[in-house]
């Protein structure tokens, strides 16, 4: 019975922890993705592969929608200028993250901290999504209503492609 309890323990907290996570998904709604997608993913550390990867794509999302360069100087201008309000956020984040794990750790596994740890998590996710839609919000100031249109173009068939290989997978 008492590995039972402890089993019931670990399942709420994973619901708890997936309920979180969709519900910020539902809050930051469609914008999010092309973000992501477009001004690159601020988590990427240093010369890792999602750095590299957000580059490449960023890239050809500024060469299909023809960026100027003095766009992609302005574009450059504010994500540089928005890295010292994000990266204490992700550093945050991380941190909490890492308690949270530590949470599930040896033979005692504490809910009401992996409760606390989560909440905390949210809040600090929903304050990085907020960070988020406002460079994306300034990236698309810069653009012209040509290139807007090109990209609501390249995020739909980013979509498309992204349902494509779920099926696939679930094949």
């Amino acid at each position: 019975m008492k590995k039972f309890s402890k089993i019931n323990k670990v399942l709420v907290t994973l619901v708890m922890l997936l309920a979180t996570t969709f519900s910020l998904a539902q809050t930051a709604g469609a914008k999010t993705d092309d973000t992501e997608i477009f001004f690159g993913n601020v988590q990427a550390r240093e010369g890792g592969f999602h750095q590299k990867r957000g580059e490449r794509i960023r890239g050809f999302i500024a060469e299909q929608i023809g960026l100027t360069d003095q766009q992609k100087a302005q574009i450059k201008q504010i994500r540089q200028s928005h890295k010292d309000s994000i990266k204490p956020l992700v550093e945050d984040l991380r941190a909490r993250q890492q308690e949270l794990r530590q949470s599930f750790e040896g033979d005692v596994y504490n809910e009401a901290l992996a409760a606390q740890k989560l909440s905390e998590m949210s809040v600090v996710k929903a304050k990085l999504i907020g960070e988020k839609i406002k460079v994306h919000k300034e990236i698309l100031a810069v653009l012209t209503p040509e290139q807007k249109t090109k990209l609501d173009q390249l995020k739909e068939q980013f979509k498309s492609r992204r349902g494509e290989r779920m099926r696939h997978r679930s094949l």
